[in-house]
Parts: C-alpha cells; structure tokens; sequence
C-alpha cells in the first residue's frame, strides 16, 4: 500500500525504484501492506548482502527451483 509514506497502490516500476533509491540514503524502509483487509506495519532495514550470503541464497534457489547441485535422491 505504501513504502516510506509514498503511496504504490498505483505506482510504476520507475516509481517504486525512485522510492528505494531515497530509502538507500537512510537505509530503513517503512512499509504498510494489506493482506485479507487487514493493515500491516513492517519497518525494514536495508543492508548489502555479503558475498558469502548472496552465494548461499543462489545455491538455494538453484537446487530448490532446478535441482542444480541439490543432494541426489536416497532409494
């Protein structure tokens, strides 16, 4: 519904960047979603990944989702 006080029920792409590219000179996002009516608050704050966290996040993905380097099968 809005991040940082900015409304993105409508917003674009563009729109959505430009907030996070404001949010990066704080590092905190403020954002309030809806789920099943109900309004929730979810304050957030931005941090780099490291690389050895971006390595693990991509090697999840890519046994999870494609079963590359996943553990083979026991029979």
């Amino acid at each position: 519904m809005a991040v940082n006080g900015k409304s993105t029920k409508d917003s674009t792409i563009g729109d959505f960047k430009q907030i996070l590219s404001e949010a990066s000179k704080t590092g905190r996002l403020f954002i309030i979603v809806q789920r099943h009516g109900i309004l929730k608050a979810i304050d957030a704050r931005m941090e780099p990944y490291t690389k050895a966290q971006i390595d693990k996040i991509v090697a999840q993905h890519l046994a999870e989702a494609h079963g590359i380097g996943a553990a083979p099968a026991q029979p």
